[in-house]
């Protein structure tokens, strides 16, 4: 038996530790998405490591058009893209780059944030659109309209990687410090994005070497500081593009599943399964993890 872990609790209830610690024991491979989520499973859930292996969260390939020709294709041509994608609900931190944006602009005038994605649909049954209106208030207070874009619907596949495309600099300003994974961000780095986030466990793990800059919780100046950074300094964008891009290779849903296929066909074999598919071995990996 093979499990996949997409999230790993760093704090979880006793129960949740327990259910979990019993799943690693009885699975022959375990995959997780993050070099993280190996330490969690020892030190929190004092789960066995052997036989873990970390296959990255997979995304497609970027769209085969020029970032010029997407910006066209989206009625942005001549703008300076920034975006967020995904389920809208209170948790996105959203707010916060809206509230970044009026020293951002002033330098940039051309600048525009797409808000992109439905309101979640738990949200939507519980309080309506009470979120999504909320930081359309915040575009009007401050002034925004022309900057702000909120695109209410469902996204294709299609759709996201057109929009990935047409993008500058993604944003993943979340509020919750130990989510582990996001999809939305490994689609951006995939595409070649130079990202901006909050330091959750996945972000501070994913751009520890460049390909993005982090920003402070809840913090609007944190988040317009780095945008003037990055916007300012070519040579500053160049180098995270760069990276985003020698790290889309490995992310790729092809790269993916063929990590997995190797470890179906190991499992298969009934052979020793050495820790990591895509990253250090778990010895070494645990060291500097307890050492730092």
């Amino acid at each position: 038996m093979v499990t996949t872990l997409h999230t790993v609790v760093p704090k979880p209830t006793e129960p949740m530790r327990e259910i979990l610690q019993a799943v690693v024991r009885a699975s022959d491979a375990v995959v997780v998405m993050a070099g993280t989520a190996v330490r969690l499973l020892d030190t929190v859930y004092h789960a066995p490591t052997h036989h873990v292996y970390v296959i990255p969260h997979g995304a497609p390939e970027p769209l085969p058009i020029s970032p010029q020709e997407a910006k066209a294709r989206i009625g942005m041509s001549g703008r300076i893209v920034l975006s967020t994608f995904g389920l809208v609900s209170r948790g996105k931190g959203i707010e916060d780059v809206i509230r970044a944006l009026p020293a951002v602009v002033e330098q940039f005038p051309n600048l525009v944030y797409l808000v992109l994605g439905e309101t979640h649909p738990k949200v939507r049954a519980q309080e309506g659109e009470s979120y999504r209106e909320f930081l359309m208030s915040e575009v009007e207070r401050l002034g925004l309209q022309n900057h702000v874009v909120f695109v209410n619907r469902y996204l294709s596949l299609e759709d996201i990687r057109l929009y990935l495309r047409a993008t500058d600099i993604y944003i993943t300003p979340y509020l919750n410090p130990d989510q582990i994974t996001s999809g939305t961000l490994a689609y951006a780095i995939a595409a070649g994005c130079v990202t901006l986030s909050t330091p959750y466990l996945y972000a501070r793990e994913v751009l520890s070497d460049g390909g993005g800059m982090l920003v402070q919780f809840n913090n609007p100046h944190s988040i317009a500081d780095a945008l003037l950074q990055l916007l300012s300094d070519p040579v500053l964008m160049r180098y995270h593009r760069l990276v985003a891009q020698r790290k889309a290779a490995g992310l790729s849903w092809h790269k993916v599943g063929q990590a997995y296929a190797r470890l179906f066909d190991r499992v298969g074999r009934d052979l020793a399964l050495p820790f990591g598919v895509v990253q250090p071995a778990m010895a070494s990996y645990l060291e500097s993890q307890r050492a730092g």
